[in-house]
């Protein structure tokens, strides 16, 4: 054991800058796009949270595109699902975790098989049985290779027996994620998944419990001993922690810090002093002081980058730190009711050099080779384009994202506010006016073996210095948070159209009947929790409306589209499919897929497709689900 020296005193700057660097985003995009990187980044901060929204990407593909150039989601499924050097277990939350360290882990198969879970898997035991055995003798399955069966209330709500009792197995530790098709899991035994080796390493509980502590120390790097509680699921009450944490100071693997007006000790990795080292020089040489030119530390002049940061990037994992330490407040609203949302569904945090200066909300609609951006906000005392260096960091930020959402230009908010910066950008990064938005992929501007269009003359300003390590900048409450909105409203007169619905019972055993009162097209149409998470079974439910509205809607707007493009249809055939499942625990409508097939005289295919993905866009039922539901059409010309 090591002895405990007093806490050592950092400024807010050498915090922020010692993030950024440890964080392996100073300068981002550092690291080549290799299966190595993705393990470097596991490595450093423990692991990756997983969510299986994807609206601007998913969750932990953004944390590596922002340390990654060139990253693409395939580097990490071959991880997971190939060479098994990474797996899905819950430490925060659901963790991408290094499959070395799962003997650390078999703690929370145990918690499993002990709770709730386990409870479930004896109650279903014939059931779980049958799973097993499937499984077994056929290899990997996923729910929907059993019959549905009666629902049940599990975590999410009611769902099959088949997919809770799966779910609970998995929980349990004796089965195990094979592999993901989209969201649909296919499980096989876990012997079968993972290195006998592996999984004969027993860890005293305790150590366990104490490498799940630290587990969260090496995902933020610089926690305090509080904070909120969704930083510490599964590592016992707080005194439990308090003792386990003493632990590893005793050890010498945290190491006490106090940063200047942040109250509370903070603690760093041991092993990561020498980049706490680092970013004191780097500030210290910013500054102006005399650096020993042994000490290595980079120039002071060199140009900070800029990332986007994923909503749940470990870096963003302490909210309530970010205000005293980066004059920056943060929420991820994506369970936030539209009308109560500040910021916007999946707005993401923008990172220039060690400070957060803004907000970025991108929607990538690879329908047209399109990134949109719904909205992009700036914090009070920044400006993009006096910033030194920010314009090209903010290109190349831009740039690296297309690529990563394989999009071939972008598509900026409408606004005026943000018309200089992006007439800043656009000599760098493929920018596409809005009326431009349906021209199909082959006709993006040409780009470069970088990514960036051919040309790249940078148009300069002359602007007052940012300072990267001045004072936080207060914090903003609304200012240019511009929507995406259509360019026109052509019918100024409301039309009203009701449905009522009358339910009873309670939610896995209740029903309800749906009217159509305005019209009385249809009257009394059965639905259920069932009918909606199981077989329909004669029963509608909202996702189906959502389906039919959303494809009689858009009918409607292709038709008049074509016809717009002198093309009329003789006929259209369009199908919604509606996507309804369980986000981080909670019920989402996912996506809503349209295809049409259609007959229409004198036009070719490129067009048919190109007018297709405007009317996708136009619809109103798609610009009332957009930001909340990722859209996307198939168009076929017969």
């Amino acid at each position: 054991m090591r002895a405990r020296g007093v806490s050592q005193q950092i400024s807010l700057a050498t915090a922020r800058r010692f993030l950024a660097i440890r964080h392996l985003l100073a300068p981002p995009r550092a690291l080549p796009a290799t299966p190595e990187s993705v393990l470097a980044v596991v490595d450093r901060l423990g692991s990756l949270q997983f969510d299986p929204l994807e609206v601007a990407g998913r969750n932990h593909d953004l944390v590596l595109q922002a340390r990654i150039a060139g990253y693409r989601r395939a580097l990490t499924d071959e991880l997971l699902y190939g060479r098994r050097l990474l797996f899905e277990a819950y430490n925060k939350a659901l963790n991408l975790l290094p499959t070395r360290e799962l003997p650390y882990y078999r703690i929370t198969w145990q918690d499993g098989a002990s709770g709730r879970a386990g409870r479930l898997v004896r109650e279903q035991s014939e059931l779980a049985d049958k799973l097993l055995a499937a499984i077994t003798a056929e290899g990997p399955k996923c729910s929907s290779d059993f019959e549905r069966g009666a629902a049940i209330d599990w975590w999410w709500g009611p769902t099959s027996a088949a997919r809770a009792v799966l779910d609970a197995l998995s929980v349990c530790g004796r089965l195990s994620l094979a592999r993901r098709d989209g969201n649909r899991r296919f499980y096989d035994l876990t012997e079968r998944v993972f290195p006998a080796d592996i999984l004969e390493t027993r860890i005293p509980e305790r150590e366990q419990l104490r490498h799940k502590v630290l587990s969260r120390y090496r995902g933020h790097g610089l926690l305090g001993a509080g904070g909120n509680s969704e930083l510490w699921p599964g590592t016992g009450t707080a005194a439990n922690r308090a003792e386990l944490r003493r632990e590893l100071l005793d050890r010498g693997e945290i190491v006490p810090v106090t940063v200047e007006g942040i109250r509370g000790e903070r603690y760093v990795i041991g092993d990561e002093l020498p980049l706490l080292a680092q970013a004191a020089r780097e500030i210290a040489a910013q500054a102006g002081a005399e650096v020993d030119a042994e000490a290595g530390a980079p120039d002071a002049g060199s140009a900070p980058g800029c990332s986007f940061i994923a909503p749940l990037d470990p870096l963003l994992w302490d909210r309530g730190v970010l205000v005293p330490l980066y004059g920056f407040d943060y929420r991820w609203e994506v369970y936030t009711p539209a009308a109560k949302r500040r910021w916007g569904y999946y707005v993401l945090p923008i990172l220039f050099g060690d400070r957060l200066v803004g907000r970025i909300e991108p929607r990538v609609d690879r329908t047209v080779g399109l990134v949109r951006l719904l909205s992009l906000s700036w914090e009070t005392g920044f400006d993009p384009i006096a910033a030194p260096g920010f314009v090209p960091a903010f290109a190349a930020a831009l740039n690296a994202y297309l690529a990563f959402g394989a999009g071939e230009a972008l598509l900026p908010p409408q606004d005026a506010a943000h018309r200089a910066l992006f007439a800043e950008v656009a000599s760098a990064v493929p920018v596409r006016r809005a009326a431009d938005t349906t021209r199909p992929r082959a006709e993006a501007p040409r780009r470069t073996a970088t990514g960036r269009p051919a040309a790249t003359t940078w148009i300069g300003r002359s602007a007052a210095r940012y300072q990267p390590d001045a004072a936080p900048l207060p914090i903003r409450r609304r200012a240019n948070i511009v929507p995406l909105r259509s360019d026109q409203e052509e019918n100024q007169m409301a039309a009203i159209r009701r449905a009522t619905v009358s339910w009873t019972g309670d939610l896995a055993s209740g029903s309800g009947r749906v009217d159509a009162t305005t019209s009385g097209a249809f009257k009394a149409l059965p639905v259920t929790w069932a009918s909606r998470t199981e077989e329909a079974d004669g029963r509608t439910s909202p996702e189906e409306l959502l389906a039919s509205a959303h494809a009689s809607c858009f009918s409607m707007a292709f038709s008049s589209e074509l016809a717009k493009a002198g093309f009329k249809p003789e006929s259209l055939d369009v199908t919604a499919e509606v996507v309804f499942d369980q986000v981080d625990g909670k019920w989402t409508v996912i996506s809503s897929k349209l295809s049409v097939r259609g007959l229409v005289p004198d036009i070719d295919e490129e067009k048919f497709r190109a007018v297709a993905a405007g009317a996708k866009d136009g619809c109103p039922i798609s610009r009332a689900l957009q930001g909340n539901v990722a859209l996307s059409v198939e168009a076929t010309l017969e």
